[in-house]
Formats: structure tokens, C-alpha cells, sequence
């Protein structure tokens, strides 16, 4: 299937059909995540623009940046009474930039290189071309340490688990393997304790 969630997709498809029960795969019909993103594949495919980077843009202003980076912000910084601007999200700049070729966006293994260009006599060359670092948490340790039995009490015996949609020997196995670190399952765990403690306060 074609790329399109970047670095933020925790369960392939594979991985989907492995972990959900044979109820749930059957009220699914067959619905890939792919298939919630097609009517826009096909509308950037209509405009002409067969450019990899371009689509990959075009998708993270429909889908990644209003659904969870903007949501995320604007309810951490209003939970604690702070105004929070995006500048680069004035439409008459991403207007611009949409219509900057991509050969000028990305160079060599240089993201964001025309904003780095432009920046260099403001900012020391250092800060500007530090290796990229995220605000993750440490959730790798936690879930070989204490935060897996939290996924017992709001997961495995949740109200969500009443609902028999996922297979619970299978989500065991992810994590059986990553407390023995056979394999860093700690993205998609983190993802079904979430699961898990939203519908315990929302719906269950």
C-alpha cells in the first residue's frame, strides 16, 4: 500500500488483523485505514501533481496536522489559559509553499531547506541544523517497568474489553515480547492503554 500516515501509524494492516478479534475483522468488511484516506489520494491525483513529496504534504495538512498536532496543541496550551499562534499556517504561506517544487524543499537529506537557507544569518548554524528531537516519552522503560499494569486495569479488564474486539492472547504476545525486549512494541501498547482509558471515561 502506499505510504501515507509518515512516522505516526501503529498498526499496519497485518498487525491489525493479527491483534483484533474474528468479530471485529467481520464488522470491518475488509475497511483498510487506506480506504479513510482515498477520496483525498484522488483529488490530489486529479490536480496533475504526481510528485511523492507534494502528496505526502497535501495529506498532512488534510489529516495528521488538524486531527492530532493542531487538536493536541490547542487543548494543552487552553487547558492552562496560554494563547497559541502558527504563523507558518497562514494561508497565504501555504498557499506559496504548496506551489514551491519540491526540488527546493527537500535537498540532499535536508528537510525544510529554504526556511533553513533563510534563517542562517539569524540563527547560529548549530541550532539551526541540530538533528531534530521530539517530545516523546520514555514509554519504551515504562512498559517493562510499571505502566504495563495499567494496561491490565484499563485495558486487558477494561469495559472496552467487554466489547471482545481484540484477541487478548495476541496483544499479550506484544507484551510478553517487549518486557523481554524482543521487540519495542511500547508505540502500539501506549496507543491500546489510550484506547483503553478513553472509552472507560467517554462510553463505557
Amino acid at each position: 500500500e502506499p505510504l501515507f500516515w509518515g512516522a505516526a501509524i501503529a498498526f499496519d494492516e497485518k498487525l491489525k488483523s493479527d491483534i483484533l478479534s474474528r468479530r471485529a475483522v467481520s464488522m470491518l468488511g475488509g475497511h483498510r485505514a487506506l480506504d479513510t484516506v482515498s477520496d483525498d489520494l484522488a483529488r490530489f491525483a486529479e490536480q496533475g501533481n504526481g510528485d511523492f513529496l507534494s502528496e505526502m504534504i497535501y495529506l498532512e495538512l488534510k489529516l495528521r496536522l488538524p486531527e492530532l498536532l493542531l487538536m493536541r496543541i490547542d487543548k494543552v496550551t487552553m487547558a492552562h489559559s496560554i494563547e497559541t499562534r502558527v504563523p507558518f499556517l497562514d494561508h497565504h504561506l501555504v498557499e506559496f509553499a504548496a506551489g514551491i517544487p519540491s526540488r527546493y524543499k527537500v535537498v540532499g537529506r535536508t528537510g525544510k531547506h529554504i526556511l533553513k537557507k533563510a534563517l542562517e544569518p539569524v540563527l547560529p548554524h548549530d541550532i539551526l541544523y541540530a538533528q531534530k528531537r521530539g517530545f516523546g516519552a520514555p514509554i519504551r522503560e515504562w512498559f517493562r517497568t510499571g505502566l504495563a499494569d495499567q494496561l491490565e486495569e484499563h485495558f486487558f479488564s477494561s469495559p472496552l474489553a467487554r466489547r471482545e474486539l481484540f484477541d487478548e492472547a495476541a496483544v499479550r504476545r506484544l507484551v510478553d515480547e517487549h518486557a523481554r525486549a524482543k521487540k519495542d512494541w511500547s508505540f502500539q501498547l501506549w496507543t491500546l492503554l489510550n484506547l483503553g482509558l478513553w472509552y472507560e471515561r467517554w462510553i463505557g
